[in-house]
């Protein structure tokens, strides 16, 4: 139905954080194609239990379009450089308990 996810109210009374939070915002981006930029991807932890230790550098719009040196005209992943429509997200955690 349209607008159905307008109208629900999602919640959860874990307490989660956003892995790439720690860097002060979202990635600018996890999904890059012709209909939408966005991010749509996240890894969510218990800051409780554990510790970010390393993430994964996300790209920006050079990597993904710059192909043998040269900036592609079509902007949209997967292309010949990624496999995907999606950015890979990548978390090292210390386990605190």
């Amino acid at each position: 139905p349209v607008n159905v996810l307008s109208r629900l109210q999602l919640g959860t009374s874990l307490n989660l954080s956003s892995s790439y939070a720690i860097l002060g915002r979202e990635p600018e981006f996890t999904n890059y194609t012709l209909g939408y930029v966005g991010t749509l991807d996240y890894i969510w932890y218990s800051p409780d239990s554990l510790r970010v230790v390393s993430l994964l550098q996300m790209p920006d719009e050079a990597a993904l379009f710059n192909v043998n040196g040269k900036m592609q005209q079509h902007k949209s992943i997967p292309n010949e450089l990624w496999s995907s429509d999606h950015c890979a997200l990548l978390c090292d955690f210390r386990v605190l308990r």
